[in-house]
């Protein structure tokens, strides 16, 4: 069994979210049949998608380099874009695979080459991941009066505990509200980025999360025109974040299967089950392949970087 790597529990959590997304787009195939799906990719404009992807992922790569670079200076030590431009490079090649394993890389250079503490570093990567989700929650709630019903409740109910724990992330970092048990945490060194952040540093971090956002939803509305999806552009930029948010909740492995379900229940109006399959599928691929092609030529210098450095501080 250790040949596996570890307990059958930690196996099951590895193995588990292979299966449900082989499980989910295994039924999603079998409902578009494969006849179709191959029609679909056969008459889309792979031209425009990569196209679109290739532009929309080096724009994302800058606005990702930019809130690194400016959040590392805020709470860690100055970090020049250009400084840190190969290790998120890097880290989206890691990314494909696992999204903490890339976050955890980017902490473990900071760590090694420009000696910030490991957790102090990791901070520094949450903090943007939180912002992330903030703005994320926010492109759902501009959408929400479009939604249909159903939907419409649960993002709701989304957005309402997002609105809640930002409110208590504000009262016990700015206000000092202790929440009765939680006073200890505050000198973690993991949460030292929310120790120290102020309203501002949020809203300057959102200034650069928008625009991304603002992208990944243009190149998904470029992809949905190469495959023939005719959706009104209001409806993708409603439904993308949703879809978004979907591929974050950890039921498969980075979103594979519940991303191509949720495309295909949003978007039915407006194409067939094949050319929205099909849509989803190639999207992702070339997303991955874009930041792929970013991240193989500085692999290995990032890498040789991070050995370099030596032992890490805690």
């Amino acid at each position: 069994m250790s040949g596996f790597g570890g307990s059958p529990a930690a196996i099951a959590r590895r193995v588990v979210p292979w299966l449900v997304a082989i499980c989910i787009l295994a039924v999603l195939l079998r409902r578009a049949g494969a006849a179709s799906l191959r029609d679909a990719v056969g008459n889309a404009d792979l031209v425009l998608l990569l196209g679109a992807t290739a532009l929309c992922t080096l724009g994302m790569f800058a606005l990702d380099v930019l809130a690194l670079s400016r959040v590392v200076s805020w709470f860690n030590c100055p970090t020049a874009m250009r400084e840190i431009a190969p290790v998120k490079a890097a880290a989206y090649l890691i990314n494909i695979l696992n999204y903490n394993a890339g976050s955890g890389a980017i902490a473990l250079w900071l760590a090694r080459h420009k000696r910030v503490p490991f957790l102090e570093a990791a901070s520094a990567v949450l903090f943007i991941n939180v912002v992330d989700a903030l703005v994320l929650v926010a492109f759902m709630a501009v959408g929400l009066p479009v939604l249909r019903p159903p939907m419409r409740a649960g993002v709701a109910m989304v957005i309402g505990i997002a609105v809640l724990a930002f409110t208590g992330n504000l009262l016990y970092w700015r206000a000092g509200v202790d929440f009765l048990v939680l006073r200890r945490l505050r000198e973690w060194p993991i949460f030292k980025s929310f120790r120290q952040a102020r309203i501002a540093h949020y809203a300057r971090l959102a200034a650069i999360r928008v625009p991304f956002d603002l992208l990944f939803i243009a190149n998904h509305w470029a992809g949905l025109r190469a495959f023939g999806v005719a959706a009104p552009p209001l409806m993708v930029l409603a439904y993308v974040p949703v879809i978004s948010f979907i591929s974050i909740v950890p039921i498969t492995v980075s979103g594979l299967g519940t991303v191509q379900a949720a495309v295909v229940v949003l978007f039915k109006p407006y194409g067939s089950e094949a050319q929205l399959l099909a849509f989803s599928l190639a999207v992702s691929l070339a997303l991955n392949g874009a930041r792929a092609v970013l991240g193989v030529p500085v692999f290995r210098r990032v890498s040789e970087d991070i050995f370099r450095g030596g032992r890490a501080p805690l």
